[in-house]
């Protein structure tokens, strides 16, 4: 085995350099920053992680990251529910109103000023002689504080009505958030 090729198996753990003996590799646990921090009963929670070589940079790719992670969260339940209470009524939904609801949940998203970041890391490193910054963060924001907008919006629309009150739409909410955690 000639120098080079030693070197680029050295870096994958399965040799000692100049031995041709077999060496175990050992499989080591990473914990991300803010990896801790799930969704509750209360708080929905998005986590994204950002990277470049300006710190705001990365800042504002972590919160972007963040943020979609939540919408799409509320999304995916907020149509489970439409869709189960639409096939229990024999009503089907269009690609449009899909559309629709999904517009509401990014817009209530968007537009929610009350979430709040719950965890920021940041950590650096250099590649090809470059300092790169690595963000993780985590936003939180009150449940009710998206699914009020969002069932408002639900009940404007003469095909998304729902029959239901806000309190049945939450708890279906939270009953579907569980089993998605499962």
């Amino acid at each position: 085995m000639n120098t080079r090729s030693c070197q680029a198996v050295c870096y994958a753990g399965q040799y000692k350099c100049g031995t041709t003996e077999a060496q175990a590799a050992q499989e080591v646990e990473v914990s991300e920053p803010c990896s801790d921090l799930l969704t509750t009963a209360t708080l929905i929670r998005g986590r994204g992680i950002g990277e470049d070589y300006d710190q705001q940079m990365a800042a504002e790719l972590a919160r972007v990251a963040a943020l979609e992670e939540l919408a799409s969260q509320v999304n995916t339940s907020v149509q489970a529910i439409v869709s189960n209470y639409k096939k229990a009524m024999r009503i089907n939904l269009t690609r449009e109103s899909k559309q629709r609801m999904e517009g509401m949940t990014l817009t209530a998203v968007d537009q929610a000023m009350g979430y709040r970041i719950a965890c920021r890391k940041t950590t650096s490193y250099v590649l090809n002689g470059e300092k790169l910054f690595k963000q993780y963060m985590v936003l939180e924001v009150n449940k009710d504080d998206i699914l009020e907008p969002i069932y408002e919006g639900i009940q404007e629309d003469e095909e998304l009505q729902l029959d239901m009150d806000y309190q049945k739409f939450a708890d279906e909410f939270d009953k579907n958030c569980q089993q998605d955690m499962q």
